[in-house]
């Protein structure tokens, strides 16, 4: 019976690569996967753990990013000072042009002088229209003997009353206007309708009359339609 040589017994022996390893090293061969495992496992905890950190970082970020979005959000609401001055600077705007306003047609009260009927008969002859038209127009409003008409001019608004026979009084006509130029301004009803009138200054007083009008076709079908005519243009405004 023959032996075995141990360099024989050696070769038919699993020559694995962790076996050899560990046989070349003096190792044992059962604690060689046990390391091998306790490498991966290390590997992972670190790699959790990094995960980990990184993740708490991130959110620490967020909430920084959150917190000053809301710190951003909560000043940025309206500044006192600033609303101020833009308030400011919109009443210095509104006062200039009224004072720009003020300069080409001074605000205050204007006043005909009383005018007979006959002299309310001749203007609205003198524009076009019959006598008989200029009649039935001072019936419609009433007016027998004597008119006075006084236009008022404050903040933007134009105002238009009346005397009639020196006993009966009242508004005829309340608008917006708004001035052009030195000679043309326009006036606005509050249902939206428009009349441009020209005006002069003299002295005192204020020329006023309709501007590039038609009278016939303007009062077609309308029979108190003279009476505006009438009324503006019979003899200038004086200041009261």
């Amino acid at each position: 019976m023959f032996r075995v040589r141990p360099e024989a017994a050696d070769r038919n022996r699993p020559t694995t690569s962790w076996f050899a390893a560990a046989r070349m090293g003096g190792a044992k061969v059962g604690l060689v996967p046990v390391k091998v495992a306790g490498y991966l496992w290390l590997f992972w905890v670190r790699k959790e753990w990094l995960m980990a950190k990184l993740t708490r970082r991130a959110a620490a970020l967020l909430g920084s990013s959150l917190i000053f979005a809301v710190l951003t959000a909560c000043g940025s609401g309206p500044d006192p000072e600033l609303a101020k001055s833009t308030a400011s600077a919109s009443a210095a705007t509104t006062r200039a042009v009224a004072a720009a306003t003020n300069s080409l047609l001074p605000e205050g009260t204007y006043r005909t002088p009383e005018l007979t009927r006959e002299q309310l008969i001749a203007t609205a002859v003198k524009r076009g229209f019959t006598r008989a038209q200029a009649e039935q127009a001072l019936a419609r409003d009433r007016i027998s003997q004597t008119a006075t008409f006084t236009l008022t001019l404050q903040r933007g608004q134009w105002t238009q009353s009346f005397n009639y026979d020196g006993s009966r009084e009242g508004v005829g006509f309340v608008a917006t206007y708004k001035v052009i130029d030195h000679s043309t301004v326009v006036v606005t009803e509050p249902g939206g309708d428009e009349t441009v009138f020209e005006y002069a200054l003299e002295g005192d007083a204020i020329r006023i009359s309709f501007k590039n009008a038609d009278p016939q076709r303007m009062c077609q079908g309308d029979t108190k339609c003279p009476l505006g005519f009438i009324v503006w243009e019979s003899a200038p405004f004086s200041r009261v």
